[in-house]
Formats: C-alpha cells, sequence, structure tokens
C-alpha cells in the first residue's frame, strides 16, 4: 500500500469519493470508498466479489434506515481488506489523530460515523440547522495543519476535503465512533 502527496503537506490514501447510490447508503459509499482509497477492489475472503456499495450494503445489513454502528463493521471491513479492524466508540481527540494516522501510514483509511447536530458545528455543504448522522471515509491528514483529509458521499458534500477545524471535527464523533 502506498500515500501520497497531494500538496506538500497532505498525506493520502488515493483520493476516492463515489458519490453514494441513495439517501440511505452513506455507510456503503464510506467503506466503499475507503477500501478504494486503499487499493482494495475485491474482497479478501472472496476474490471474485467486487468491491461495491451494493454488495457492502450486503454485508453491513444495510437498510432504508441506514447502516447499524455494530461488530459488523469489524467483519466486513476485515473481510474484504484482509485486516483487522476495530471499532472505537467516542474517540478522543489524541486517539483520533493516532488511529488515523498510524492506519494511513499503513495503507488504510479509517470510517467514521459522524453525528451533525442542529446548531452545532456541520462539515461544509450540511444545512447547519438540521441533524444528519452520517459516515465518511478518512483517508489522509495534514500533519503541519493538523487536519484530517475525508472522502464524503453525501450529495451535499461530495468529495475529498481537508477538515477545516480538527477539535470541531473530533465532536462529531463523539457521540458514534470510527472503524479503524
Amino acid at each position: 500500500m502506498s500515500q501520497i502527496l497531494i500538496n506538500s503537506t497532505i498525506i493520502s490514501l488515493n483520493p476516492v469519493s463515489e458519490l453514494q447510490k441513495n439517501d440511505y447508503y452513506c455507510g456503503p459509499a464510506a467503506a466503499n470508498n475507503c477500501l478504494k482509497a486503499s487499493n482494495i477492489y475485491y474482497k479478501r475472503s472472496n476474490p471474485s466479489i467486487a468491491v461495491s456499495q451494493d454488495n457492502l450494503a450486503q454485508d453491513l445489513g444495510t437498510t432504508t434506515d441506514g447502516t447499524p454502528f455494530d461488530s459488523r463493521w469489524e467483519r466486513v471491513m476485515r473481510d474484504w481488506s484482509g485486516i483487522v479492524h476495530v471499532i472505537k466508540w467516542s474517540p478522543s481527540e489524541i486517539e483520533l489523530w493516532n488511529y488515523v494516522t498510524s492506519d494511513i501510514l499503513f495503507g488504510y483509511g479509517v470510517i467514521a460515523d459522524i453525528h451533525m447536530v442542529a446548531g452545532s458545528y456541520h462539515l461544509p455543504g450540511y444545512d447547519r440547522q438540521k441533524e444528519y448522522w452520517h459516515y465518511i471515509a478518512l483517508i489522509g491528514y495534514d500533519p503541519v495543519n493538523h487536519q484530517i483529509y475525508y472522502s464524503d458521499s453525501s450529495k451535499y458534500n461530495n468529495g475529498c476535503k481537508l477538515t477545516d477545524n480538527y477539535s470541531e471535527f473530533v465532536k462529531l464523533c463523539k457521540d458514534r465512533g470510527i472503524v479503524w
């Protein structure tokens, strides 16, 4: 696995940001973008199955209500990547930074389950007066400016972007967590 340098400070995996297929596929889309950013295109436990939002939705138990944040994530990410993944609920600022930077250095992305509360910090493009539960792929970081480089699959903010405020970004994971 290799990282690429986006500019003089961002260390990233291959930037991938496919738009989610529908409103409730943010979990499978985040997993899809995370795996493809890590140069994983086929299921390690069954190489005849290609990485896709539909295949990941089936494995993650995604319904029209979304994708649960439970132990399925650990199993699914292990089956697809071939490495152990662990859920960390409510990571601290230091934990999130350490998990993301170490995984990126080893060539793997991190899944973040985030909660944007109405009236508080939101990722760019989202209506601050609304509440969102959302998954994104964390695929890089900027060690100089202490920012996370993420892939967002939503129609509000599709693309690869830097967090604008790391401390505020960490709060989005507080009542949720990450799969690293």
